[in-house]
């Protein structure tokens, strides 16, 4: 086979996946935790503890080379971990996260994000119910940041959030009502990504040219070290 051809079509599959890592941006920062937690509203790309909870981080062990965060529902309050950041283009962003219930029932961590310092609008992504004493579990959803009323530009988890005793009724979402967790209870969260990942078409092309020219130059080579009919 012509190793031309193979280059070609290497080249092509590099490009298709090179491309697409590079199309990749993840806008939260510190998803490790490796910096420490700052209280209040502490600036831009830090990670806060919004309510004076008590926001811990501890080191991961055999998973990866990192620390989670631990947000306790204390007497403060349930914890909300937030971070404030530049905000993105309008399109579909991938959250990914690792986290744990360490507490010996079952709770809700609720995800959200809204305009910096809660201006104007906020919405819900999810709210995830966790099993009692679970281990590290990944999680990952879609998230469409394109929202009529603004840029987002917050993003948080939330130990205990109840919309209808917190916020004006613009915030209110049933969905959040219940998502109080009982006293003591502790949920982890660790390797926090918000990533866009952008389509490359134009590579998708040149890699299926790659993978036509190797068929067609191994046809050829067939059909010239094919044996003719009565040849010696």
């Amino acid at each position: 086979m012509n190793t031309k051809a193979l280059s070609l079509a290497a080249f092509s599959f590099s490009l298709l996946f090179v491309g697409a890592a590079d199309a990749s941006t993840n806008i939260l920062t510190d998803g490790q935790f490796f910096n420490p937690i700052g209280v209040g509203y502490c600036g831009t790309n830090n990670w806060c503890d919004w309510t004076g909870a008590g926001i811990t981080t501890s080191p991961m062990t055999n998973v990866f080379l990192g620390n989670y965060a631990s947000l306790p529902n204390s007497p403060n309050g349930g914890a909300d971990l937030f971070q404030d950041f530049v905000g993105p283009a309008p399109g579909e962003y991938t959250l990914s996260f690792l986290v744990q219930n360490a507490s010996p029932w079952a709770s809700e961590l609720v995800l959200a994000y809204q305009e910096i310092g809660g201006g104007g609008w906020y919405a819900y992504l999810d709210v995830l119910n966790l099993a009692a004493s679970s281990a590290f579990i990944l999680e990952t959803l879609t998230v469409n940041l394109t929202e009529p009323a603004g840029t987002p530009s917050e993003f948080y988890f939330s130990n205990s959030y109840d919309s209808t005793t917190c916020c004006a009724a613009a915030y209110f979402y049933p969905e959040l009502a219940n998502s109080v967790n009982p006293p003591g209870t502790i949920i982890n969260i660790a390797d926090v990504s918000l990533t866009e990942v952008t389509p490359l078409p134009a590579a998708l092309p040149l890699f299926a040219a790659g993978l036509g020219m190797i068929g067609l130059i191994a046809k050829r080579k067939k059909r010239k070290n094919a044996v003719a009919p009565g040849a010696a």
